[in-house]
């Protein structure tokens, strides 16, 4: 694992030292398994001249990075796991088209994340199982339908959204016939905490359920149906 937090206040040291590492340093790791990235303030497109430099990296993490424009990188062949805090929505967007087989993901405060720009992202997540959104307030839906998201989530095992506040609801197109489809058949656990926007939203197939601070009208919802309208899957469930 290499954990990268270099904070210099002298703007030109801090430049030399992030080139160095970026451009110099990092490409020659090849066995490389977990990197973690934090405040690199100056550069702008991390590029590395379209080779794949990390065959190994199985765990990316990249925090704070707000200059970071974009990741240009060919490849992540044996990437699982990535979370990115507090970036722009060009780092994620890179990052998940040059890993292909990422298993976890786990994104929290990034900027510029729109329902276009998340329906670009989802395209490179067939096989994701795990999903985290935290802190993402430019996104209203996850996906346009159930129907449109089963094509490409076709590994989702277990969602979280959390503390979203503009999110109305996980699909933008909902029917009443639809609640407890089994469109998303690999689905699992469902939680949703306080996105206070959210009213209403389909609820896939799934054994858990946990939904936490939004909505009194969801909540509500979500109390006072009847056993018809859960999927026969759901063992837990939890509105608070």
């Amino acid at each position: 694992m290499l954990a990268l937090y270099v904070r210099v206040e002298d703007g030109w040291m801090r430049f030399y030292l992030f080139g160095k590492i970026l451009v110099d340093i990092l490409p020659d790791l090849s066995s490389l398994r977990v990197l973690s990235l934090s405040r690199f303030e100056i550069i702008e497109v991390w590029s590395t001249n379209s080779k794949v430099v990390f065959p190994c990296l199985r765990e990316l993490r990249i925090k704070n990075c707000g200059n970071l424009a974009d990741i240009s990188l060919e490849a992540l062949p044996s990437l699982r796991v990535l979370k990115i805090n507090t970036c722009g929505d060009g780092v994620l967007k890179s990052l998940v088209k040059a890993g292909s087989s990422i298993t976890e993901l786990k994104i929290t405060y990034i900027s510029g994340l729109t329902d276009e720009v998340w329906r670009g992202v989802v395209k490179y997540l067939g096989v994701v199982e795990d999903v985290t959104i935290k802190y993402c307030n430019e996104i209203r839906y996850l996906w346009e339908s159930e129907v449109e998201a089963s094509k490409v989530l076709r590994s989702l095992k277990k969602l979280k959204v959390c503390e979203c506040k503009n999110m109305v609801s996980l699909g933008e197109k909902e029917e009443d016939d639809s609640f407890g489809s089994n469109l998303l058949s690999s689905l699992r656990m469902l939680e949703i905490s306080f996105c206070n926007s959210m009213e209403q939203t389909l609820l896939p197939s799934f054994l858990s359920l946990e939904i936490i601070g939004c909505h009194r009208d969801l909540e509500e919802r979500c109390n006072g149906r009847s056993s018809h309208y859960w999927p026969s899957s759901l063992t837990s469930l939890a509105a608070n």
